[in-house]
């Protein structure tokens, strides 16, 4: 029992020249810099750990979506920057061409962004000029259309400032007003229609089905399926032939003259 006396005594001056000869042993405690708290993650295998690290901050300008992922950022497109717009149709002699026989419309030019929703140009009665002031500051392209002119697109730069009027010259043209009929059957429910220059090929007109109870919106196009009664309109002066098919390979064609400034009605009657 009495050797146990000396042997503790030498154990509780090792423990103690020990503590001594640590680092800091004899300092008091300072405290601890933490980083971010990370929250401790399940681990693929059972009864592991795995630290997450936090997601950067997000980037000036988008969102974060459920994962952290950025996102656009959503544009007020009341914001856009708007401008005035002002178009003057003329004809080849210069003299201004009445509202009601063409059809000036908008849509994005070359190298500009898609448009959340079309602006609209109005005619002014007294003066024929097109107008609006709410267009898309950016690169525009005018549509000139109508069924006595050759449709035209021109090019333009919008700005916010008003700028001179845009002045577009198009040529005269004509219209065909046709009716599609099938011999001893059932009548038609459509048709596709081509008409055909000197050459066979086809030739880029407007199209548009117009009845007392339908009016389609005006398409331009080298051949076009609609109903067996309609219009082809903005036609360049000149003979063409006119090719119309059913659904069931029947077939007509007729051959027409085009004059300037007139609309000339074509009856084809389909047969196998």
């Amino acid at each position: 029992m009495r050797s146990l006396v000396p042997l503790l005594s030498i154990l509780v001056l090792a423990a103690a020249a020990v503590w001594l000869l640590l680092p800091g042993g004899d300092e008091e405690p300072t405290a601890l810099e933490l980083g971010p708290v990370v929250a401790p993650v399940a681990g693929p295998e059972s009864g592991s750990l795995e630290l997450t690290p936090p997601a950067p901050p997000p980037v000036p300008g988008t969102t974060r979506g459920p994962k952290g992922s950025p996102e656009p950022v959503i544009i007020d497109p009341r914001r856009l920057p708007l401008g005035p717009l002002e178009v003057l149709v003329l004809g080849p002699d210069d003299v201004p061409i009445p509202h009601a026989d063409v059809r000036v419309t908008l849509e994005p030019g070359t190298g500009a962004k898609a448009w959340h929703a079309t602006p609209l140009l109005r005619p002014d009665p007294d003066t024929n000029v097109w107008k609006g002031d709410d267009v898309f500051v950016g690169p525009v392209r005018v549509r000139v259309s109508g069924d006595t002119v050759v449709a035209k697109d021109v090019e333009t730069q919008v700005t916010v400032e008003a700028r001179e009027v845009l002045r577009v010259h198009v040529d005269r043209a004509g219209a065909l007003e046709y009716t599609a009929t099938r011999y001893g059957a059932e009548p038609l429910s459509e048709v596709t229609l081509t008409l055909l220059d000197g050459a066979g090929r086809p030739v880029l007109v407007g199209y548009q089905v117009r009845t007392e109870t339908v009016l389609t919106q005006p398409r331009q196009a080298r051949a076009m399926t609609q109903a067996p009664q309609g219009v082809l309109f903005g036609i360049p002066p000149g003979r063409y032939t006119l090719r119309v098919t059913s659904t069931a390979d029947e077939s007509a064609e007729a051959d027409v003259e085009v004059e300037a400034l007139k609309t000339l009605p074509v009856a084809l009657q389909l047969l196998r």
